[in-house]
């Protein structure tokens, strides 16, 4: 009798253990969407604006929400085949549908801008930035040097540190865009001089927020970042009240440099303008 309470207490134990195993392992897998549909896939979401009171100079860094964000072209990429006039970084950018960037280390431990495939920069051309250093990158970004750096370096770049990426991150960021009246959407996304426009007066009908998410990933070889930037655009009349709300709390949160960086005081009038008309009783809009 007590051979067979050891027996089945070891059966128990077998089954128990068995399904530890098992619950791990569907863990690592992950879970597969019931009733996946490409073709209706919804476009990823942007992050709202939160309304923060307080100006912050941290990269604001989480891990990268893998949902699916696809859009089928009926585009076909052969790699390796000599008569593809693409290079694998542009067929890359391509099947992301967003800006890829590769980020090296050069042999002062520096790391720079060593590739790119980017359709839609801010005030920069990626002819004349491969091989800027990070930090050559952003020199004329406000507080980058004093506050910033440190950390990006820290968390986001370098292959040495303890803390480095090898799974991937993701960030987001936002500017505010004047349009001209009946721009184009090329003209508009394109932006390597920047989003002044200083010879428009700024309407809230000829306002963008465009926003960006960015992500980081490491390459599991070369130790290679590559840096991916995904535009969304929104007309500043099409923002509900409270994100409208949250974006007029954080612009009054930015420092005078910050501000002055990001053209608030030629566009800032008329986004405060708007909000006051949104929030006026008897409006309907």
């Amino acid at each position: 009798m007590e051979v067979f309470w050891h027996l089945l207490f070891f059966l128990l134990l077998l089954i128990l253990l068995g399904e530890i195993i098992w619950s791990f392992l569907k863990s690592k897998v992950g879970k597969g969407k019931a009733g996946f549909d490409l073709e209706n896939l919804s476009p990823y979401p942007v992050e709202q604006i939160k309304g923060r009171a307080k100006y912050r100079t941290n990269m604001g860094l989480r891990k990268l929400d893998q949902r699916n964000c696809i859009t089928t072209t009926g585009e076909v990429y052969r790699l390796g085949d000599p008569t593809n006039r693409f290079e694998p970084l542009e067929v890359a950018a391509r099947l992301a549908m967003e800006d890829l960037s590769i980020i090296l280390e050069n042999e002062a431990g520096q790391s720079y801008l060593a590739a790119t495939a980017s359709l839609f920069p801010v005030g920069w051309c990626a002819m004349d930035r491969i091989g800027y250093t990070i930090a050559q990158m952003h020199g004329p970004v406000p507080l980058w040097h004093k506050e910033i750096e440190f950390s990006v370096n820290k968390l986001v770049i370098s292959q040495h540190r303890p803390k480095k990426i090898d799974s991937p991150m993701e960030r987001s960021s936002y500017f505010i865009q004047v349009t001209k009246p009946d721009e184009s959407l090329s003209s508009i996304l394109f932006q390597p001089v920047g989003l002044g426009h200083r010879d428009v007066e700024p309407q809230p009908e000829d306002i963008l927020l465009r926003r960006e998410r960015q992500t980081f990933r490491r390459l599991p070889k070369s130790r290679a970042i590559v840096f991916g930037v995904k535009t969304s655009l929104t007309r500043l009349q099409a923002l509900p009240l409270e994100e409208l709300r949250n974006l007029v709390t954080e612009i009054k949160s930015w420092p005078d440099a910050v501000g002055k960086y990001k053209g608030r005081d030629h566009w800032g009038s008329a986004v405060f303008g708007w909000l006051k008309l949104r929030e006026e009783p008897n409006q309907c809009r």
